[in-house]
């Protein structure tokens, strides 16, 4: 199993779900994987969902900043940040305070920063971004509910990630259903 370790950027419950995503996997980072467990019939079970959209495309990691978050963006399309001022901007730090936009660790000059917002439902089980050259894919996968699940309330975070410098991508969105895994 995978394991996702980070510091606080995201809130606590989308770091889990991000942790989710991550610990459902069993294959190449990001993906989440092609392994999977054994049934007692002998068959293999997936332990992860995806969508033929991103079979030729690549995952692309979350950009963390270590005791921060970002805020804003659109839930529709994401939100391009091309500066570092408008990166420290969109950041809110807890402890020492907001990092200079020179001291994010972010080549500017070779990257933009794409923000989108989303709304993690009680079904939450992850969200991943898919670049294959042309098209972005933010690909939401959803749990079933458990016996005994407790009844969250939705909430809304922001992801972002890093893209080449003035990218010109599509945007689409797609779901799938994780497996059930009440154990």
């Amino acid at each position: 199993m995978r394991r996702l370790t980070a510091p606080l950027a995201f809130s606590p419950l989308s770091l889990f779900g991000l942790c989710l995503l991550a610990g459902c996997g069993g294959g190449a980072e990001g993906t989440g994987g092609t392994g999977g467990s054994t049934t007692g019939g002998g068959a293999t079970e997936p332990l992860t969902c995806t969508v033929p959209e991103v079979a030729q495309a690549r995952p692309i990691a979350p950009l963390l900043i270590p005791g921060c978050s970002f805020t804003g963006g659109s839930s529709s399309t994401p939100t391009v940040l091309h500066t570092a001022e408008e990166v420290s901007a969109a950041l809110r730090c807890n402890g020492e305070g907001q990092p200079p936009g020179s001291a994010l660790g972010v080549d500017m000059a070779a990257n933009d920063v794409y923000l989108l917002e989303y709304t993690m439902s009680p079904a939450f089980g992850g969200l991943e971004v898919f670049d294959d050259g042309t098209a972005l894919t933010v690909l939401t996968r959803f749990r079933p509910n458990c016996p005994g699940d407790p009844m969250p309330m939705p909430m809304n975070s922001t992801v972002a990630w890093l893209m080449p410098k003035d990218a010109s991508r599509t945007m689409q969105q797609a779901t799938c259903s994780l497996p059930e895994r009440c154990d």
